[in-house]
């Protein structure tokens, strides 16, 4: 196991700018994510952000009583780093515990969405 082509997740559920509060929360409980991805749109898949779901939590406080009318787009955070497949696994660590990151996505070279690396599939 040399390389992130070997452990990276292919099927990624993504959402988009204008995806609300209570569908970015559905993905995140059926497929068990802590992050969810944002693109552009969901054909190309080119990055532009991360939501926590911890910082959903604590935009929706803002919104209340409505916090359901929150968007990616008014909660997402700039992704620190990205690998490409032919990355090493070792390089990928590094980036995960640079970045505190346990979800780091996969790109080719036209920056667009091919994966994700997710810390604990590595480590077991």
């Amino acid at each position: 196991m040399n390389q992130v082509e070997e452990v990276m997740r292919r099927n990624v559920e993504f959402c988009v700018p204008e995806t609300r509060t209570s569908d970015m929360l559905y993905i995140m409980k059926k497929y068990n994510y802590d992050d969810l991805l944002v693109v552009d749109n969901l054909k190309e898949k080119h990055l532009i952000g991360v939501v926590h779901k911890e910082t959903i939590s604590d935009e929706a406080l803002k919104y209340a009583p409505r916090p359901f009318n929150l968007s990616a787009k008014n909660c997402m955070q700039k992704i620190p780093a990205t690998v490409f497949k032919d990355s090493t696994i070792e390089e990928c660590l590094n980036l995960m515990e640079k970045n505190h990151m346990g979800l780091l996505p996969v790109v080719d070279d036209w920056g667009l969405c091919v994966g994700v690396v997710v810390k604990q599939d590595i480590l077991v």
